[in-house]
């Protein structure tokens, strides 16, 4: 999982995406909190990434779903820490 910042998001949704992708990584996520959203690719899918807002839960799709991760708390959490 990354939290994207101004200074990388190239190097997170393009150079690191690919990289992750050839060397096997299974599934990657990418938080972006100007967008509040998550994008998730599940590479051994079709490969087409999910798009969703920063609220509710997100399962890991390489655990079935079953494994869950609270967007609202990571929103919360990237709220205050970019109040700081």
């Amino acid at each position: 999982m990354e939290v994207v910042s101004p200074w990388s998001k190239k190097r997170d949704y393009v150079i690191k995406q690919a990289k992750y992708a050839l060397a096997g990584v299974r599934e990657y996520w990418i938080i972006d909190p100007d967008k509040k959203i998550l994008i998730q690719y599940d590479f051994e899918g079709e490969g087409i990434p999910t798009i969703l807002p920063l609220e509710g839960e997100a399962g890991l799709n390489i655990y079935g779903g079953e494994c869950k991760i609270n967007l609202s708390e990571m929103a919360e959490w990237i709220d205050r820490f970019s109040e700081e």
